[in-house]
This record gives structure tokens, sequence and C-alpha cells, in this order.
């Protein structure tokens, strides 16, 4: 048996200024109908932080500065066949307008209530997952935005001969 890739999810956990909690709901996809933090997938090249900004941006139209890390949340097995590490960030927002698209026709910001509602009735793509992050949000939870070490991988380059070299070289 084949086994899925791994995925690497980046989300964002931004509140405004009266305690609401901004939510998107998916239009497409695997769970298309359920709400979810602003979140996606890690790009090539990509640092996780930079994805988490950007997947806030391409699904509400907000730009967002980051604060810190809420958690890591590790996914072995999901309802849909595939698995996962989700980094999530709590952040501020720091400009933009709330837009809507396709991919994400419902974009808002919730009260608690209006959130717990939601969670009650199975409305998010993982129960259990905005349980434990917004359990992670209220307990205080946080860890420094530096404890995710970006590594550069050293390129080659060719020496005056035509062969290519490695930094260990």
């Amino acid at each position: 048996m084949n086994a899925p890739a791994l995925w690497i999810g980046c989300g964002v956990v931004v509140f405004d200024e009266q305690d609401r909690l901004l939510l998107v709901i998916e239009g497409g996809g695997p769970t298309p109908g359920q709400w979810s933090f602003p979140a996606g997938k890690l790009e090539f090249g990509e640092t996780i932080q930079s994805a988490a900004i950007r997947e806030t941006q391409e699904e509400t139209g907000l730009r967002v500065s980051l604060q810190n890390l809420v958690g890591i949340y590790h996914s072995p097995r999901t309802a849909h066949g595939s698995y996962g590490v989700n980094f999530v960030f709590r952040g501020e927002r720091t400009g933009g307008e709330i837009a809507k698209s396709a991919d994400h026709p419902e974009v808002g910001y919730f009260t608690r209530d209006e959130v717990q509602s939601k969670v009650e009735a199975g409305q998010f793509r993982s129960t259990e997952l905005i349980r434990r992050i917004l359990l992670d949000v209220d307990s205080g939870q946080s860890l420094s935005l530096d404890s995710i070490a970006t590594i550069a991988v050293p390129q080659p380059f060719t020496s005056s001969n035509g062969n290519e070299l490695r930094a260990s070289e």
C-alpha cells in the first residue's frame, strides 16, 4: 500500500478587537462547507511563517503579522485518508479588507459562543484540532517564533574547471 504524502499545514488564529475569531468556510477540496482557521499547505521553498501569512491573505484578504507559535499538531491519520503536521500561529491583523472567494465563500469574525456552536455541530474541518488549538490559545500557550529555525541548505557551485563543488569540499 502506498501511503499518501506527508503534508505540512500552516494556520493563523486571529482575533479582532471584540475577541471574535476569524474563520473561513471551505468552498471545495476534501472538506467543502466546513469551517476552519485560515490555513493551508506549505509550498516548496517557503518558510513555515511566510506560508501562514500568505495563506491568511489568500483566504481572507487580510494581512497579518505573527505574534507567536501556539502549537504544532500532528495528525497521524485524518478522516480524509491523509496525515500531516500543522503549525498554528497567533496573528494580528495589520491591514487589508475581508474578501470572499470561490475557494472560501464565507469569511468573518465569530464570537466564542458562535464558534462553540459550530464545534458542537461538527461544522469544522477537524473538530478535535479546533478544540485543542482553542484550549492552547485560552491557556496562554505560546512559543517564540524563533522556536522554528529555518536552515538554509548550501547550494552547489561550479569551479573554474566546470566541476560541481559543495560547501563541504
